[in-house]
């Protein structure tokens, strides 16, 4: 096989059989009908998990207070469990979707100056 050849299937032995070698630093061995090779850039996938965390931090904290308001209303008799149970938890997630909304909006800002 040859550096020149377009297609690297028409030099298979008619057989069936495999060939020996093949030469993979060859253009024809590595050109894939037209799909171009990028390289991986992990700057976007690190955008997108920032901002999934971010979002569902947020949507975690948004669906706390929807929850507590509407056991508040279905049982207006347990307000007292269910003010020690957000003294818990609404604490602790607030400093969470803090700390995680500006980290997010920190480093968005960071790169682009």
């Amino acid at each position: 096989m040859t550096s020149g050849d377009p297609n690297p299937a028409e030099n298979l032995p008619l057989d069936g059989s495999q060939p020996d070698s093949l030469d993979l630093g060859s253009a024809a061995a590595t050109s894939f009908s037209g799909i171009e090779v990028v390289p991986y850039d992990p700057m976007k996938a690190r955008e997108s998990v920032r901002g999934w965390i971010a979002l569902s931090l947020i949507g975690l904290l948004a669906a706390t207070i929807i929850v507590s308001f509407i056991l508040l209303w279905i049982h207006p008799d347990r307000s007292k469990e269910l003010h020690d149970l957000l003294a818990l938890v609404f604490g602790p997630l607030v400093a969470l979707v803090g700390a995680a909304t500006g980290y997010y909006f920190g480093s968005q800002a960071a790169d682009k100056s």
